[in-house]
């Protein structure tokens, strides 16, 4: 009942009695692949002096979100360095505060499925 998507996993059934155990042939079964939520569509608005508010957009009509990662980046190509807070499936905004003045912070969003989630276009704010 807790198998991992797209995992090949062999079962072997064992028969025994007073006289010995014989086991069957293996027979291999791979999981199916966890279809992938569609990357949701971020913006970062409401500066202050130290907050950001960022904002999505997910479509779940097809699959299913089981929440969201906040992901602050890092460098100019936004490698997600750190997850900086998780939100329930409902939730499409979240304020990142404590943050330093006058400062440009980078931002993702993933959505969830279980274990697996897409990333979402990066966005940048700056403090005032």
């Amino acid at each position: 009942t807790s198998v991992v998507g797209g995992t090949k996993y062999g079962y072997v059934v064992e028969a025994f009695n007073s006289t010995g155990v014989k086991d069957s042939n293996v027979v291999y079964i791979t999981t199916p692949q966890q279809p992938l939520p569609a990357a949701p569509l971020l913006s970062v608005g409401s500066p202050t002096r130290n907050s950001l508010t960022l904002t999505w957009t997910q479509d779940t009509s097809s699959i299913p979100v089981t929440g969201f990662d906040i992901l602050r980046c890092t460098g100019s190509s936004c490698t997600p360095s750190a997850v900086i807070a998780t939100v329930g499936s409902s939730t499409r905004s979240f304020v990142n505060s404590g943050l330093s003045r006058r400062t440009t912070y980078t931002y993702k969003v993933r959505a969830k499925n279980g274990t697996v989630g897409t990333l979402s276009n990066s966005v940048s704010g700056s403090t005032n």
